[in-house]
């Protein structure tokens, strides 16, 4: 799949911005989430590693890329707000949702309170213990790819990291089957948080690759290979049931 011939692009209005969408029409779809300070270009060796039969919707979130900046505070709930109106006016059902990093966490967060979602697949999210306190090097290397300072700032002061607390309150409604992608050498979250996500999400498969926060770029095929067999089950299921 080219990541610039095969898609779409277009604009989706939403009560707080336009977004920028790219789309690849196709089957089973799946929605991508990109992470803080990242646009859709981050999945572009990932996308070139998917079949053409896949259906994608790739999205700049709100203050991202070509999406609209607006000046509110970046909460996850704007978000949630924000990709709900979306894939409305998209007129998406029954589809796959995966996010990186912190897109990973307004994936889980959204597959909890809604039934349009089949299958989740976070990779490496931002889970910690104790609440983080604002790197000043992450926010100066966030700048370095021209993100909004305002909107990288309220983020990070934010809810851009989930807590043990967190996590259960997000999975009490969570129906989708889940699959975690996690790099061993992510330096950012530690790998050992992806086996206490495994635990706690019951029936999730965890697969773990020789790579670092961004599975899907530093080991495209094996992400794109673990994601398509995945999504595939469904049919697999449903012929069996």
């Amino acid at each position: 799949m080219d990541y610039k011939l095969d898609f779409e692009e277009s604009f989706v209005n939403t009560s707080l911005g336009r977004i920028f969408l790219r789309h690849h029409k196709g089957t089973n779809n799946l929605l991508l989430l990109h992470g803080l300070g990242a646009t859709t270009r981050s999945w572009k060796r990932f996308i070139e590693n998917m079949p053409e039969q896949i259906g994608i919707f790739a999205i700049d979130l709100l203050g991202h890329g070509k999406s609209d900046k607006p000046d509110i505070a970046y909460t996850l709930d704007k978000h949630l707000a924000t990709i709900d109106e979306l894939i409305k006016s998209i007129g998406i059902n029954n589809f796959s949702i995966m996010g990186n990093s912190y897109g990973g966490i307004v994936a889980l967060k959204y597959a909890g309170v809604s039934d349009r979602i089949i299958n989740l697949i976070i990779e490496d999210i931002p889970v910690f213990e104790d609440e983080p306190k604002i790197d000043l090097l992450m926010l100066k290397k966030l700048m370095e790819f021209d993100n909004s300072e305002h909107v990288m700032r309220s983020t990070l002061t934010g809810e851009y990291w989930l807590n043990t607390k967190d996590i259960k309150s997000a999975l009490v409604n969570l129906k989708a089957r889940t699959l975690i992608l996690w790099g061993s050498k992510d330096h950012l979250v530690n790998v050992k948080n992806a086996i206490v996500l495994n635990k706690m999400i019951e029936g999730s498969v965890l697969k773990v690759f020789d790579g670092g926060h961004m599975p899907h770029y530093s080991n495209a095929k094996e992400t794109a290979d673990a994601v398509v067999e995945f999504i595939s089950m469904d049919n697999v299921l449903s012929a069996k049931g």
